[in-house]
């Protein structure tokens, strides 16, 4: 009995310690709780468990693979991961691209929340279109075009009018070609 005390007190301790290891490096900053990786991806499906699992899981995904060295596996994956926690939280997932350092990869990032959300809300979408600065046009071409799709799927005259609204260049006329598409399907 007295040996089980011991053991237990001794693992009391190490919590303790370890927990005052934290609550130094967080006063020091050593650890930032906003984007420090959580923990290691073991395997693969460890990222799919993540991403399929709660808004807060997806949020996690989405930290930890920012987290990794930027490679082309990487930058996909959390392209897809961004539009997964988009759908429940598209306002949490566009605050967080929009830390992101501004260039093309931030525009692909709010590109991939302007798009899912313009699958639940495509007012929300035009809006948020219509109050991002892109820096690279390539990503604001992609998200006009993917509005215009979606909307085109249950209202194609309302797209089409506000296709025909946006500034004369390529996404508008490729805007307007996917709407004819759709309509043309219907």
């Amino acid at each position: 009995m007295k040996k089980l005390l011991q053991r237990a007190w001794l693992g009391i301790a190490i919590a303790m310690l370890g927990l005052a290891l934290v609550f130094v490096k967080l006063r020091h900053r050593e650890i930032r709780l906003d984007s420090a990786p959580l923990a290691p991806w073991h395997h693969k499906s460890d990222r799919n468990e993540i991403r399929q699992g709660t808004g807060r899981e997806k949020r996690t995904a989405v930290l930890m693979l920012a987290a990794e060295p930027p490679s082309e596996e990487r930058d996909r994956e959390l392209l897809q991961a961004v539009r997964q926690w988009a759908v429940g939280a598209p306002h949490d997932a566009m605050t967080w691209a929009g830390k992101s350092p501004a260039g093309e990869w931030r525009d692909w990032l709010m590109c991939a929340v302007i798009t899912e959300t313009a699958s639940i809300d495509v007012p929300k979408a035009i809006a948020t279109l219509d109050t991002q600065l892109f820096t690279s046009g390539l990503p604001r071409d992609h998200a006009i075009v993917a509005i215009a799709q979606r909307w085109a799927q249950t209202a194609p005259n309302k797209a089409r009018e506000w296709a025909e609204r946006l500034e004369g260049d390529a996404a508008r006329e490729d805007a307007l070609r996917e709407i004819a598409v759709i309509e043309q399907a219907r």
